[in-house]
């Protein structure tokens, strides 16, 4: 099959006090992550392709593909060792959990997604901006990200 054309988005740096991402031009963009902990944090991104003239389709998204949808992060910037999976779906904004985190450790972050083809291929890859971010050096520990994951 044909080779999946990858969308960059522009590279972003930001401290865990920023408001607000920075939107991409790529049509994906990695906002700040929450509910941080010594060793969790959720990871937040926004699908929106407005260059896209979806009017007079109803639903709007159903003028292109689903999109697998992930978040990566690492230690390094440009090299994520971890992901999570936040599903498949049209569009808006997704979430997932950023576990396995060190205290007092910077970590760059960035949300990806595969558009996928009327077969399941991945025609595309979409890649937000990258944001950054330091685990909490206090906190309750694992007790808080237990009790935190009890709640849901």
């Amino acid at each position: 099959g044909e080779t999946p054309v990858i969308f960059y988005g522009n590279e972003v740096s930001f401290t865990t006090t920023d408001s607000g991402g920075e939107e991409a031009s790529s049509g994906i963009t990695t906002n700040p992550v929450s509910d941080m902990t010594d060793i969790s944090a959720i990871g937040n991104a926004e699908i929106n392709f407005m260059f896209l003239d979806c009017s007079g389709w109803d639903p709007p998204g159903a003028c292109y593909n689903e999109f697998d949808r992930y978040i990566q992060w690492g230690t390094e910037t440009g090299n994520y060792t971890t992901s999570c999976d936040a599903g498949r779906d049209y569009s808006g904004f997704y979430s997932c959990e950023l576990t396995g985190l060190t205290p007092n450790t910077t970590y760059y972050v960035q949300a990806f997604i595969d558009e996928i083809g009327g077969e399941g291929e991945i025609v595309n890859t979409y890649v937000g901006n990258e944001v950054t971010f330091t685990a909490n050096s206090s906190g309750g520990g694992s007790g808080a990200g237990e009790r935190r994951r009890a709640a849901r």
